[in-house]
């Protein structure tokens, strides 16, 4: 049913040429974004929805999860979309970069407001020519769906990823269940601990792109993910995976944006980062 990012998968780390090379290698038929939706619910918990999501055209699509728990989170999250989508309005080859930027974005605006501790997890995706690169900080998810299979192509920075890197069992820390959903990456963060990670994916006819808050990914299985996925409008998909969360227990805000990929028209080609007319 699920896979993990893998060694040589369609998922890898951008080094170097690597973008031009999977654009050259590839022989499927160049794929753009044919259908897209967006969703988001506060859940039964929260008293505010921390979540924040956007989207330029159909070529860059951001969500973004204000830390609970720390004042602000609702304004660093709103501020992550916001810079992502404006650092658009030009060609972007270095997303590491414009997230930096970002990222010190999110700390003037915290401590203007008094919140030295406002935070935000973000993923984004931005959709060229049959290539789709996701930039991710913290705990937000993508995932491709490929027919009845779902393949999630990020890693949380989470203590309890790192653990898990590290061969611990997590399962045997149940008194520590908490703790171990603490960031160890985050836009609002200095240094290093708001680095982020990005990768490239190259997207075929049918495949379909899930970009989601943890408020869908700790609530839901990816067995009950898939379903919402498949059969129905991207839209509608959006709306059921939130809803889905929501009857779960709605624990958190919850937000998913859906993307679906099919062929591109004669001389139709995708401009990552970039403004469409």
């Amino acid at each position: 049913m699920s896979s993990d990012v893998q060694p040589g998968d369609a998922t890898e780390t951008i080094d170097g040429d690597l973008l031009a090379s999977l654009r050259t290698e590839t022989s499927a038929p160049l794929t753009v974004a044919v259908d897209w939706g967006s969703a988001t619910c506060i859940g039964n918990v929260r008293a505010r929805n921390e979540d924040a999501h956007g989207h330029l055209d159909d070529v860059l699509f951001v969500v973004a999860d204000g830390m609970g728990g720390h004042p602000g989170g609702e304004l660093a999250a709103r501020t992550v979309v916001s810079g992502i989508l404006s650092s658009a309005t030009r060609p972007i080859d270095d997303w590491v970069t414009v997230l930096r930027q970002v990222n010190d974005q999110v700390r003037i605006a915290g401590r203007g407001r008094g919140y030295d501790k406002a935070g935000s997890a973000v993923v984004m995706a931005a959709i060229g020519a049959g290539l789709v690169t996701i930039a991710h900080v913290g705990d937000c998810r993508a995932y491709r769906r490929r027919g009845f299979e779902l393949q999630r192509l990020t890693q949380d920075h989470s203590v309890r990823e790192e653990l898990l890197a590290a061969g611990v069992d997590t399962a045997t820390m149940p008194e520590r269940k908490a703790s171990l959903h603490a960031l160890t990456r985050y836009m609002g963060a200095a240094d290093e601990n708001a680095m982020a990670e990005v990768s490239a994916m190259a997207p075929i006819v049918g495949d379909r792109l899930l970009l989601c808050s943890d408020g869908v990914t700790r609530q839901l299985s990816e067995e009950q993910m898939v379903h919402a996925l498949t059969g129905r409008t991207c839209s509608a998909a959006a709306e059921l995976l939130v809803t889905m969360a929501d009857e779960a227990g709605g624990r958190d805000n919850a937000t998913a944006i859906v993307v679906e990929f099919g062929a591109a028209l004669a001389g139709q080609r995708g401009q990552t980062g970039r403004k469409t007319p």
